[in-house]
């Protein structure tokens, strides 16, 4: 898989998680550089609510987001306007007090053509179940990569 050295990544929050559990700074160290120059080009981007969920963290990795990550954005108006189409996807997402970043990182990615990377693995679609993000992301049309394909298109190994 190549992507274009234009393509802005939009990280999913379990993405970070997987820094922590799988992917050690201290061992994978061009894995932190390389990651590092993708945020000061503004290849990578995270949304406002993956932010919020990794702040709750207090950890490596929840530091390290905080100061290198500076693309944070936070919903507008055109996501505002599909965000209540992408939530029916998925029932799951608006039970209990919060609605999770996932549909959040679907509708940025959707209206500003970023390619969502996630560790989940494709499901067959299935409205108002357990859909998970690659599976509405298919369905509406939004690129959405797992990690080592991020990794692969990038062109990095370690």
């Amino acid at each position: 898989m190549s992507m274009s050295k234009d393509t802005i990544y939009c990280l999913d929050t379990n993405f970070f998680i997987d820094l922590k559990r799988f992917y050690f700074f201290g061992v994978f160290k061009t894995l932190k550089a390389n990651l590092e120059n993708l945020a000061q080009t503004g290849r990578i981007v995270i949304h406002k609510t993956v932010l919020d969920e990794i702040k709750r963290q207090d950890d490596d990795v929840s530091k390290w987001v905080k100061t290198t990550i500076k693309m944070v954005e936070d919903i507008d108006d055109d996501q505002k306007e599909i965000l209540p189409d992408i939530i029916a996807e998925n029932t799951n997402w608006t039970k209990g007090e919060k609605t999770p970043a996932d549909p959040f990182i679907i509708a940025l990615a959707e209206v500003k053509h970023y390619t969502v990377v996630n560790r989940e693995k494709v499901a067959p679609y299935n409205k108002g179940a357990n859909s998970r993000i690659p599976a509405v992301c298919e369905k509406r049309g939004v690129l959405c990569i797992c990690v080592e394909d991020f990794f692969k298109a990038e062109g990095w190994s370690f």
